[in-house]
């Protein structure tokens, strides 16, 4: 499995790491700290491996991640690969139009281990399931 998460937060960039290697230490997760570099680490190499899930913060310099998320729906290569749109906070609208142009709204969490909890239930959905079921 390969993620990539934009943000141009380093610390939030190594917190997301650190779950995504929580939930499973075989999980390639790919970082850039903002649209443009998240532009130029794929480019245009044929041989990009083949992303499972794009997590992308809202408020970002240089290209935001409303930008982005637009010129990753252009692209053929990400149109099955479901996005996520990270945020402390964000207004109805703005969740209308993530909605609207094809990606999920995530508020982003403080403490580490809701952040693992979010993005297992998203990577993971079954476990949560069986987790859910062995607690009744």
């Amino acid at each position: 499995m390969v993620i990539l998460n934009v943000d141009d937060d380093a610390e939030d960039r190594e917190i997301f790491q650190d779950a995504v290697r929580e939930i499973s230490p075989s999980i390639v997760c790919l970082s850039a700290n903002n649209g443009i570099d998240a532009q130029s680490l794929w480019g245009s190499d044929r041989n990009f491996p083949t992303l499972d899930f794009i997590f992308l913060d809202i408020n970002m310099p240089k290209m935001d991640g409303m930008e982005l998320l637009r010129v990753i729906k252009k692209d053929n290569r990400f149109n099955r690969v479901p996005v996520y749109m990270l945020s402390t906070s964000c207004g109805e609208n703005e969740i209308v139009n993530i909605n609207s142009l094809g990606a999920t709204y995530m508020e982003k969490q403080c403490k580490f281990a809701d952040i693992v909890s979010g993005l297992s239930s998203i990577i993971h959905p079954q476990s949560e399931l069986i987790a859910l079921a062995g607690k009744q």
